[in-house]
């Protein structure tokens, strides 16, 4: 896990925002859900887990049968391997992931959004996510990949104002920090980005938020996860509401070895 020591200033946490302060809600954005993984016998996979994209076509979770061999996403056509890329397991699951279809860009070419839960931890239970952008058109190009924490509803966002369309990303982090008032304590941040041709681009148009983790977040959390369908899925637009989360407007210093690049190049800025 990535701990970072974040210093805010004492007027970031306020009681009553000011109207600088305000954010607004995080609406999800539109995406269709493809079909859930289905048990499927793959060549040279120990198991794996398949989901039916069509027209002989599936995005595949395969565990090897070799503990010396990395386990990997493929993307299968006419039972051929495509693509493969790899994809860690948390111990040995190969049906933990989600495949995604939407316009990302705004260009009328909808994309697959590959979400992959890598790691889960102890303790307060953070889902570990990496996230994969791959082209229909061209499925043999490498995926744009990103990492989150607890990935869900909000981590693909309606864009702010009516003339603006697409998604905006939510990269979601869990930072260890301390202020001045509250003493140590633990923060979910979400920084906004853009899709680019071959990366994810920052957004500084849109205002990076946090939320302290206190007793009526533990709650909120609690609740997610009893809801078995939502297979690890975390709700950042819920967790990082107008009301609970804080813009990320004070000078912050930050353990620059500890955090992300990611969030270095916006929070560091």
């Amino acid at each position: 896990m990535r701990w970072a020591f974040v210093f805010i200033s004492w007027c970031l946490l306020q009681g009553t925002p000011t109207a600088n302060d305000r954010l607004e809600p995080i609406k999800t954005c539109s995406l269709k859900r493809l079909s859930e993984p289905v048990l499927v016998s793959r060549p040279l996979c120990a198991e794996s887990h398949c989901v039916d994209l069509g027209r002989s076509r599936a995005i595949c979770k395969c565990l090897p049968q070799s503990d010396d061999q990395p386990s990997t996403l493929l993307y299968i056509q006419d039972d051929m391997v495509v693509q493969q890329w790899p994809a860690e397991t948390y111990i040995g699951q190969t049906d933990d992931f989600h495949v995604l279809s939407g316009d990302l860009r705004a260009d009328g070419h909808p994309l697959w959004i590959i979400a992959n839960r890598e790691l889960s931890s102890q303790g307060i239970g953070i889902h570990f996510w990496s996230l994969h952008v791959l082209d229909p058109v061209h499925p043999e190009r490498p995926p744009i990949s990103w990492s989150v924490s607890d990935f869900g509803p909000g981590s693909f966002a309606r864009p702010q104002g009516r003339h603006r369309a697409g998604c905006d990303i939510l990269v979601t982090d869990w930072i260890e920090g301390y202020d001045l008032r509250r003493g140590s304590g633990l923060y979910f941040v979400g920084t906004w980005f853009r899709l680019g041709l071959k990366d994810l681009e920052n957004y500084p148009k849109r205002r990076s938020r946090l939320r302290r983790y206190l007793y009526s977040f533990e709650s909120e959390r609690a609740v997610s996860e009893d809801d078995a369908p939502q297979r690890y899925l975390g709700s950042p637009a819920q967790w990082l509401r107008p009301g609970k989360a804080r813009p990320i407007t004070s000078k912050i210093r930050l353990d620059e070895k500890a955090i992300g690049p990611r969030l270095k190049r916006i929070i560091l800025k």
